[in-house]
């Protein structure tokens, strides 16, 4: 997907380095910092809106791009994110902005360490989600900013409503992968916050059977090691440590 993506992006003038060094990803850092001086991260809600066909474009390819560069290729991904929202201040915010937001505050949290800024830019991309009644943003969203962003700041147990709702939305508006996404996120999120297991490990094979049929295998293999390490702590097998049983084998 990267290889196929970035050659398009470069002849719309969306350039990166070939080989992403750590000065590459401070120089972008910095480029959205300067952007940004003077404005308030809440005032981005009010930009104009993007018109430019070819910066529609870049949004719409990069945006796609995330999870690929995320599992692929994490070096390019602070620049990437950085370049979406330095094009969403320079030519006005498209509804993909809010994605690009959102992942700026995953940069911010857990590359930088500005934790409070972070958790600005998350709230700013469900501001804009909101505002441009954009449903298919948020299992997008949702998924950023209750595992990278949210967390910081409020108790786990804040974000289960979201998700849940997040992966009926995504059913309802086809994103099947931030949709399951979400829907095993709650899972591991509801194991930390003390969901009594009985309960998860019953709600965990609904969601198991349902992302099985929707097909989503990536998905389903994060859903089967959480559902498996809930159904060790509910019935403690020879070898609890072991994630071997019913919903997933570790070998």
């Amino acid at each position: 997907a990267i290889q196929m993506a970035l050659p398009i992006l470069q002849n719309l003038g969306f350039t990166f380095p070939e080989s992403p060094q750590l000065l590459d990803i401070q120089q972008e850092l910095a480029t959205t910092q300067t952007n940004l001086a003077n404005k308030q991260i809440e005032d981005l809600l009010d930009l104009p809106q993007m018109t430019d066909p070819e910066k529609l474009a870049v949004m719409k390819i990069a945006s796609s791009l995330f999870s690929s560069v995320n599992i692929a290729a994490p070096q390019l991904l602070p620049i990437l994110v950085s370049k979406q929202v330095n094009l969403s201040i320079q030519h006005g915010n498209t509804a993909l902005s809010a994605f690009a937001y959102v992942n700026y505050g995953l940069i911010l949290c857990g590359v930088v360490d500005e934790l409070e800024q972070g958790y600005r830019f998350g709230r700013l991309a469900v501001n804009i989600a909101n505002k441009l009644q954009k449903l298919e943003l948020i299992p997008k969203i949702t998924a950023v900013f209750s595992t990278a962003i949210s967390i910081w700041q409020e108790p786990v147990r804040n974000s289960l409503a979201s998700l849940q709702s997040a992966y009926q939305i995504g059913l309802e508006m086809g994103d099947l992968y931030y949709g399951t996404t979400c829907a095993y996120l709650y899972s591991f999120h509801s194991a930390f916050a003390g969901k009594e297991l009985t309960q998860l490990a019953s709600e965990i094979a609904v969601y198991d059977r349902a992302v099985s049929k929707l097909k989503q295998q990536n998905t389903l293999n994060y859903l089967k090691i959480y559902g498996q390490a809930v159904l060790n702590l509910v019935d403690p097998a020879e070898s609890p440590h072991r994630l071997i049983g019913e919903s997933y084998d570790e070998e």
